[in-house]
């Protein structure tokens, strides 16, 4: 760098991927052309010669771009541009033009093509845009890849693919493909976007789904649903760093108080999760059950079919973060498991919060009769019975005398036998 005493920035969605893909092209620079910089590995900064630093991060979420306010920056970078969510035009317009002014820096966008072409990138690399340059390659330009037409021919064909396949198109030849299968929860405002859960007097069951995570972030979702609805309702996302299991406990227990899940609670049990839930119910009392991961890959793709028919609604006022995941959030090209290095702790806790709903017993509210008609009391007989049955299948299909004592069943209802002389009649005689 000819300049002396200066800082870029590269930023990618995590500074874990920020890492991977140019720490190491960094060390091999520096080494070709003999530049004795230092590498701090924990706050992932190059130090030059002349002064000049070099700082790796990420922005996975909105909150994160806070932390470049106030930078006097040189140069920045962002990879992967078209999978950031819509908050790379806050941190652009915001955040990063205003750091880049003193020194009349540069800003470099660069990534493939988004499944979903709409959002800032997209509105530069393909209609154009005052102020920026443009500037296209695929994998057969790379002058280090001399066997990348061989190569990508091998994997069409691998693939079964086509030369119009999205992927294909997105990935390989860098074009803009609108391709929503690519995206494992397709969240779409107008069919998905609501303002709040629906008035009408209804009897509103909650659930909770908790990601656990210190390094990275714990996720909570809330979701909502009725008996005279078909649709599940999520109320409230949001995601914190950092937290310990203690923390974690007065979190829950915060939005139990708010909105009374009754033991629906599940939480991510994998890894040191199974210690986290064990704690909880032990420690804390809380009535916390284990998450069902089994086939996430499936279940995820049954929640996108909920996400297509409208059966989903996402309060959005209550659920930005969770709304920018699932925006970005894609399949790798086999569309067997979620592509890596994305960020996906809230569509985690979704997924688990959503699977341990009810919401399939719902059923549409019933037509009101006026009281003391036939349909009426036909109706009342009906609900009745339903209630019925349905207690006792809560209770595991047993029946009222084989639960615990109760004062107002009579005495064989609790088991026990008083000790009474009986004689038995004389044609009784026992078998055996």
């Amino acid at each position: 760098m000819e300049e002396s005493d200066t800082l870029s920035l590269f930023i990618s969605l995590t500074s874990g991927s920020a890492k991977r893909i140019v720490w190491q092209i960094f060390r091999d620079l520096c080494r070709k052309h003999e530049i004795k910089a230092r590498f701090n590995e924990l706050e992932l900064r190059v130090d030059l010669p002349n002064g000049s630093k070099i700082w790796l991060s990420g922005a996975p979420d909105r909150p994160s771009i806070e932390r470049f306010r106030g930078l006097k920056l040189k140069r920045a970078a962002i990879d992967e541009a078209g999978s950031f969510p819509p908050y790379l035009r806050d941190l652009i317009e915001d955040v990063l033009e205003p750091a880049l002014v003193d020194l009349q820096g540069h800003l470099l966008l660069a990534g493939t093509p988004g499944p979903i072409p709409s959002g800032l990138f997209y509105d530069i690399t393909f209609h154009g845009a005052p102020g920026w340059q443009r500037f296209h390659w695929t994998i057969l330009d790379n002058p280090t890849i001399p066997h990348a037409r061989a190569w990508l021919e091998d994997r069409r064909e691998k693939r079964g693919w086509d030369t119009s396949n999205p992927t294909y198109r997105r990935e390989w030849l860098g074009e803009w493909v609108h391709d929503d299968t690519a995206l494992v929860l397709p969240y779409d405002p107008s069919r998905n976007g609501c303002h709040g859960l629906p008035p009408g007097g209804f009897e509103w069951q909650y659930g909770l789904g908790v990601d656990l995570g210190y390094s990275d972030d714990s996720a909570f979702v809330v979701t909502a649903w009725n008996e005279n609805l078909k649709e599940v309702f999520v109320a409230r996302s949001y995601k914190k760093p950092k937290m310990i299991p203690s923390k974690i406990a007065e979190e829950v227990k915060k939005l139990d108080h708010i909105f009374g899940f009754q033991g629906r609670i599940v939480m991510d049990a994998g890894g040191l999760g199974k210690g986290y839930v064990e704690e909880m119910v032990q420690k804390w009392c809380l009535p916390i059950r284990a998450a069902e991961k089994r086939e996430k890959s499936n279940y995820a793709r049954l929640l996108a079919g909920e996400l297509r028919d409208g059966r989903i609604k996402i309060v959005v006022s209550e659920n930005r973060d969770l709304i920018d995941e699932m925006s970005v959030l894609r399949w790798d090209d086999d569309r067997e498991k979620i592509a890596d290095g994305q960020v996906d702790h809230l569509c985690d806790a979704f997924l688990y919060a959503w699977r341990d709903t009810k919401h399939y017993e719902s059923r549409p509210a019933k037509a009101k009769y006026d009281p003391g008609t036939d349909d009426y009391w036909n109706e009342q007989a009906d609900q009745m019975l339903e209630e019925e049955v349905q207690r006792m299948m809560d209770q595991g299909n047993r029946p009222w005398w084989a639960e615990g004592k109760d004062i107002d069943r009579p005495w064989w209802s609790n088991g026990e036998v008083p000790e009474v002389d009986v004689e038995m009649p004389p044609h009784f005689k026992p078998h055996g």
